[in-house]
């Protein structure tokens, strides 16, 4: 059996495919930061609730700009979700 002789895949999401094998790196370090500083903890002891950036900024003592893009980073990799200004 021979599973490999058709391409199950469009183009756009063969495009997709690629894009995560390139940006995976910087995924994966998004991710350590976020451990490391104590984000994603602070976030999952919130509960349901979240925090703001603002909170966020108090606990782990980071420049606004930095947190603000690893933030934004761990928006786009679905590490995190926002609702109403709240992060969870």
């Amino acid at each position: 059996m021979n599973l490999f002789n058709k391409d199950k895949k469009s183009a756009l999401e063969a495009k997709e495919m690629a894009q995560f094998i390139a940006f995976g790196p910087v995924v994966f370090q998004v991710a350590r930061l976020m451990r490391d500083y104590g984000i994603l903890t602070a976030i999952e002891e919130s509960g349901k609730k979240g925090l703001t950036h603002d909170e966020i900024l108090l606990i782990v003592k980071l420049p606004d700009y930095g947190l603000r893009v690893l933030l934004e980073s761990s928006l786009g990799i679905g590490l995190v979700i926002i609702n109403d200004g709240r992060y969870s």
